[in-house]
């Protein structure tokens, strides 16, 4: 197609072409004035290879009507669409309000140039607008594909407004992508639009979220000059620490950004309204509202393979109803299985200052370092035979019926750590792991969460107990040590459910940085370099005068802040 348009008239001689405004992977747009209603308008042409196909028009027109019946201010609103001939073409049009504001990627561009960037209070007001836009469409079954600086414009009261609806969807019915080329854009492509999985509203998520980096950071977190190596580090590479590039570090950020860029869809933001809600506290220095659970956008979800995953409910606030975390099934298209082959280990430590029993009562297997560990603890799931099951007068392990670990431990005054096993230890991680103390505990036992460990001597926790108190200690040769240096070594936080009810406990791990939250609220921020790696496990302590017994709902692993679970050729 050549810019023959120019000066020329579209449809009915109403649409008169005056200059081309910008041109990209799928369409050229051009400023155009409207002779009927005596307006300026935006043309966007699309490129003759979307076409190639027989059905494109008839999808063409289907995808035009239906965004065309988006009416929200912070979408670009659609005026026209048609189809018309010339010089023996087919020639697919969509007319728009022209918007003479910049986009955001000019205005990035510029705030670069000069060394700046956007302020926590605008970056929040475009989030806003952005996240507003999403939530309509996703709400009415359209997927965006394609979400990116460039696609987003300012309007005369300098709103956000999201342009391209339903552009990525019809090239991915194009007989272009057909031969194996996945839409998007590389720096804003999700881990599913790489490997050309199924996509839903979480991939747009995604895509904010490595929107939201680039504004506070500079830069994408995921930058090169190749496109397939930039989306081969979607896939791959960990997900960037955030603090990392800011002069003062900002923990809450960096949760929202884990949590908005995880490889497996699961793990992000169910919608775009939970994600500016926790964006919304991080900077305001407020609590991250993390949900107790990892809720999909429906009820039921199909994933790639076909296989459809039935969603559980939200827990009552006394009684712990099974929540069922789908196990994250292969996904990528890239590479082999990466096989998890773990041993289980059950080791004794102490509440600080009582004596540590290290041995191991079940038998090993050692097997390649997991990226992704989810276990949900259900009977038949494979995750389930990761952990240790096994029972002594004193001492139980088991997955019940109803699909929870229940971790018991009778003995007064001894901590127990259940550890998953294998040959190479973690270093930078995020773990996740939601349960609670059955109603017949004492108050003061505590259960959490143990990262770095090195062996019954050596090793971290993050630990809350039964009257609604959280604490973050080391173990270094035997010998305990609060890491937040104050007097207290535990201390009462409202964030924390008393006795007989769930916690969600969150430790991010990166480098000497320690972040703990529970149930999104951010209770411990420290530095300790004493153990520089270790694996990962679960932790239950009791008090000199009384027994514990914990139920596990779910324990997620992500080492690397965010590697996938598992690999498969399709």
């Amino acid at each position: 197609m050549t810019d023959s348009f120019f000066g020329s008239m579209l449809f009915k001689d109403r649409y008169r072409i005056e200059s081309r405004i910008g041109t990209g992977g799928m369409a050229r747009v051009y400023r155009a004035f409207d002779t009927n209603l005596k307006r300026p308008v935006a043309i966007k042409i699309l490129h003759d290879h979307l076409a190639a196909d027989t059905t494109f028009k008839q999808r063409f027109i289907r995808e035009a009507r239906f965004v065309a019946g988006f009416n929200h201010p912070n979408i670009v609103q659609v005026y026209d669409f048609d189809v018309i001939e010339q010089n023996d073409n087919h020639v697919y049009f969509m007319v728009m309000p022209f918007i003479p504001g910049p986009t955001l990627k000019d205005v990035m561009e510029d705030l670069a140039a000069n060394g700046e960037q956007l302020p926590h209070e605008r970056v929040l007001e475009i989030l806003h607008d952005l996240c507003d836009a999403l939530s309509y469409a996703h709400a009415r079954g359209m997927i965006h594909r394609d979400v990116k600086p460039a696609n987003i414009l300012f309007d005369e009261h300098n709103h956000a407004v999201l342009t391209d609806f339903g552009i990525a969807r019809l090239a991915e019915g194009s007989s272009l992508t057909q031969e194996g080329v996945t839409t998007g854009t590389p720096a804003y492509m999700s881990p599913e639009q790489v490997n050309g999985a199924s996509v839903d509203s979480r991939s747009d998520i995604y895509a904010l979220g490595i929107i939201l980096f680039e504004m506070l950071a500079g830069t994408v977190p995921y930058a090169d000059e190749s496109g397939i190596s930039t989306m081969l580090k979607h896939v791959q590479a960990p997900v960037p620490i955030l603090s990392d590039h800011l002069v003062d570090p900002h923990p809450a950020l960096d949760i929202v950004i884990v949590r908005a860029l995880a490889k497996n869809p699961g793990d992000r933001f169910a919608s775009a309204s939970d994600f500016y809600l926790a964006l919304k506290a991080a900077l305001e220095n407020r609590s991250v509202p993390m949900p107790l659970e990892h809720p999909k956008p429906t009820d039921s979800a199909v994933v790639a393979d076909g296989t459809t995953l039935i969603l559980g409910t939200q827990p009552s606030a006394s009684v712990p109803t099974r929540r069922r975390f789908p196990l994250p099934l292969p996904m990528l298209g890239i590479g082999a299985v990466l096989l998890i082959v773990v041993i289980a280990l059950l080791g004794r430590a102490l509440i600080p200052g009582a004596a540590t029993d290290g041995e191991s009562e079940v038998p090993s297997m050692t097997g390649s370092v997991p990226d992704y560990v989810n276990s949900d603890f259900e009977p038949d799931s494979a995750t389930s035979a990761l952990w240790p099951q096994s029972s002594t007068s004193t001492l139980t392990r088991e997955i019940t019926a109803d699909g929870f670990y229940r971790f018991s431990n009778q003995r007064p005054g001894i901590a127990a750590t259940s550890i998953l096993e294998t040959e190479g230890d973690f270093h930078d991680s995020l773990i996740t792991m939601q349960g609670l103390l059955e109603a017949d505990s004492q108050p003061a036992s505590a259960y959490g969460v143990v990262f770095r460990y090195e062996d019954s001597d050596n090793y971290y926790v993050f630990a809350v107990d039964g009257s609604r108190r959280f604490s973050i200690w080391v173990r270094e040769k035997g010998i305990w040590r609060e890491l937040r240096g104050s007097d207290e070594t535990w201390t009462l936080n409202e964030a924390i459910q008393p006795l007989g009810t769930i916690n969600e406990l969150s430790i991010l791990i990166h480098e000497d940085h320690f972040v703990g939250s529970v149930n999104g609220t951010v209770v411990a921020d420290v530095e300790d370099s004493t153990l520089p790696a270790g694996k990962a496990g679960i932790y239950l302590a009791t008090p000199e005068d009384g027994s514990a017994s914990a139920l596990i709902d779910s324990y997620i692993l992500e080492t690397n802040l965010g590697a996938p679970s598992m690999t498969a050729d399709h």
